[in-house]
């Protein structure tokens, strides 16, 4: 066999195994939820993303982007969000609250937790009545 022939085939098997290498990933990203705090979530007619939990030495503070994805707007918006731990059990909640949120439009959510560090690995949330 020639070189070129060679290395036509090696590039080709090398091209090959990356394209599977990604194609693997991809599918992994896609059934494995790595991160439960910051993956997007759907509340009743709202879509939450962009969720960041950060501890400031004192307090943990959450901070998300909420889209109001009906046709109405909303008033007087409260979420009631949950913080849990690795093994599913609630370690604290607090009330967000988001005021009037109109149709289609995306507000900031802010929360603080005055809690000790510990280890969070999910956060839920509800409408709060």
């Amino acid at each position: 066999m020639s070189t070129i022939k060679r290395n036509k085939k090696t590039i080709i098997m090398a091209v090959s195994a990356v394209i599977l290498v990604l194609f693997i990933i991809f599918l992994f990203n896609l059934l494995v939820d790595k991160d439960k705090l910051s993956s997007k979530k759907r509340v009743g007619d709202f879509i939450i993303t962009e969720s960041k939990l950060e501890y400031n030495g004192t307090i943990y503070v959450l901070t998300a982007k909420v889209k109001n994805n009906s046709r109405e707007d909303k008033d007087s918006v409260k979420l009631k969000i949950t913080l849990y731990d690795k093994s599913g059990n609630d370690i604290t909640y607090t009330t967000g609250y988001l005021g009037d949120v109109k149709s289609k439009k995306t507000v900031e959510l802010s929360a603080a937790f005055g809690i000790e560090k510990t280890d969070i690995s999910n956060v839920k949330y509800e409408i709060a009545k």
